[in-house]
């Protein structure tokens, strides 16, 4: 995770009071200014994506024990991850997982050229995995994805976003505010 050390929401929402001119909770209120720090903070995540910086890119290792993955119990995490995109999938034993949509899913098992791979598609928060008929059996499957960073509601929360981009963010919720 790609934690701030150094800023809360609590002392984020008074920079920006500062800096906005706008230290009466009337003209900002807390609701309104949490939901333009998250909304900020989601626009700068897309940019780092696009980008190739790895901010919010995460792995993680599961055992598999069925033919699909739930993505909100994963062995491997330790909490619930918030996963926005899926970068790949790698078998330690198979190697790489190819991606493919829910209607070529269905029909893996017709193709005696795909029973020597492990497939997969993603809906919603379920992957679901075929191994074809010269696979033995799944290793341990590496998840490689870009998270969706949290959003702060406590004032003790730390921002998700490190240090050296809360600049940008900073700069990000004063073009929406004024």
């Amino acid at each position: 995770m790609s934690l701030s050390r150094n800023y809360t929401l609590l002392t984020l929402m008074g920079l920006i009071r500062m800096k906005s001119g706008k230290l009466q909770n009337t003209l900002l209120t807390r609701s309104m200014l949490i939901d333009t720090i998250y909304t900020c903070l989601l626009e700068i995540a897309r940019e780092l994506k696009e980008a190739d910086t790895p901010e919010f890119g995460l792995s993680v290792a599961a055992t598999i024990a069925s033919d699909k993955i739930d993505l909100t119990s994963i062995d491997g995490a330790s909490t619930k991850i918030n996963v926005e995109s899926i970068v790949k999938l790698v078998d330690a034993t198979n190697g790489l997982l190819i991606p493919t949509d829910a209607v070529e899913f269905n029909y893996l098992a017709d193709y005696p050229q795909k029973q020597n791979d492990i497939f997969w598609y993603r809906d919603g928060e379920l992957i679901y995995l075929y191994k074809g008929t010269g696979v033995s059996a799944y290793g341990v499957v590496t998840l490689h994805y870009d998270r969706i960073p949290e959003k702060a509601i406590a004032d003790a929360t730390l921002i998700d976003l490190s240090d050296r981009f809360i600049p940008l963010l900073i700069s990000k919720i004063l073009e929406v505010v004024g």
